[in-house]
């Protein structure tokens, strides 16, 4: 009988909504570790009318979630800057926002894919890694933009 391997990973999330919030360009960081190991993946929300703060930092979360997987993960910590996500995602604020519920569900449906996840909710300043990578995803789409 084999034994069953666990890998624990920590991830932090962060999004942004630039340079106008709500409509603005929606942008995410995702930073992972793994063991000492560190990876690192930014992007852009897809392209939608009145993007929010909310809606980026979920799809950070998204993204999180995949990447993790991606890396075989399957116990994860979550951690991010955003108090309305972790908070959501813990249970301890109920989702309101029809905007928000399509994400918050997807969510929920890759949590079910690891082993156990668990969500803490961290100040920005300890957030800088994934801060950081939302930042340059929004300097990288300008960039695109005016070429």
């Amino acid at each position: 009988m084999s034994e069953k391997v666990y890998l624990k990973g920590t991830v932090y999330f962060d999004g942004a909504c630039t340079p106008i919030n709500p409509g603005g360009t929606g942008t995410f960081g995702v930073v992972l570790y793994i063991g000492k190991n560190m990876h690192e993946m930014k992007g852009v929300v897809p392209l939608m009318d009145n993007c929010t703060n909310n809606i980026a930092e979920y799809s950070g979360l998204l993204a999180a979630f995949e990447f993790a997987l991606k890396h075989g993960v399957t116990h994860l910590t979550v951690l991010g800057d955003s108090q309305l996500v972790i908070r959501q995602m813990s249970g301890a604020y109920a989702v309101r926002s029809e905007r928000l519920k399509p994400l918050w569900d997807k969510a929920v449906k890759y949590e079910k894919l690891f082993e156990k996840v668990s969500y803490e909710w961290i100040p920005r300043e300890r957030n800088t890694e994934a801060d950081k990578l939302s930042e340059l995803a929004y300097e990288q789409f300008i960039a695109s933009a005016t070429l």
